[in-house]
């Protein structure tokens, strides 16, 4: 029942909302390893973001990496996400947030926890929004975390985690999200901006 409701708001949006798309490149040590698709529409201040990638890496064997988000703002409030990460057409991870009355039931992988309070600034959103001075933090919908966000120059940002030394960089162009660097422990993806739709 729920993904029947699920597919008729994606519709209803598919007719009467304004969207944007972004087209990305994602390579590893200067190589090309896949792609990534967001798009992004709004109606009626109902914000849906989806995310799509698909990333073939070779680390002493290969693995193909596949993510699907699909996420929900209500005037810049995270409603509700939903994230599935595939290695090797095996689900690897799974992770679903969702507002519930003061607070966010989060499910990650079996657990069950709560996030007080409201979010309103999450990783699905940093693809059509430069941050502003006012966002200091941010919700990472699949790790499930809340994590520093800095501006270190003009049109740049950098997102920390609290518990650990990883940081990721994203630079702006156009208000839109033109390349990412994201650190995974032992390398760095890099997500470049290949083709915007507005």
């Amino acid at each position: 029942m729920n993904r029947f409701l699920v597919l008729i708001i994606q519709i209803a949006f598919s007719f009467c909302a304004t969207g944007q798309t972004a087209k990305y490149i994602i390579s590893l040590k200067g190589f090309e390893v896949g792609s990534q698709t967001v798009t992004q529409k709004v109606n009626n201040g109902i914000t849906i973001v989806e995310v799509t990638s698909k990333a073939t890496v070779k680390l002493g064997f290969t693995y193909t990496v596949s993510y699907h988000q699909l996420a929900q703002y209500d005037d810049q409030r995270l409603i509700e996400s939903r994230v599935i990460i595939k290695k090797n057409d095996e689900i690897y991870s799974t992770a679903h947030t969702k507002w519930v009355g003061d607070h966010y039931r989060v499910m990650q992988d079996g657990k069950t926890f709560q996030i007080p309070g409201e979010l309103h600034f999450a990783t699905t959103l940093l693809y059509f929004k430069e941050p502003s001075k006012e966002h200091q933090r941010i919700y990472s919908e699949a790790d499930c975390t809340i994590k520093l966000l800095e501006k270190t120059a003009a049109h740049s940002y950098l997102v920390s985690e609290p518990q650990t030394n990883r940081k990721s960089k994203y630079t702006y162009k156009n208000g839109v999200l033109n390349e990412a660097v994201v650190d995974h422990v032992l390398i760095d993806f890099v997500t470049k901006l290949h083709s915007y739709t507005p």
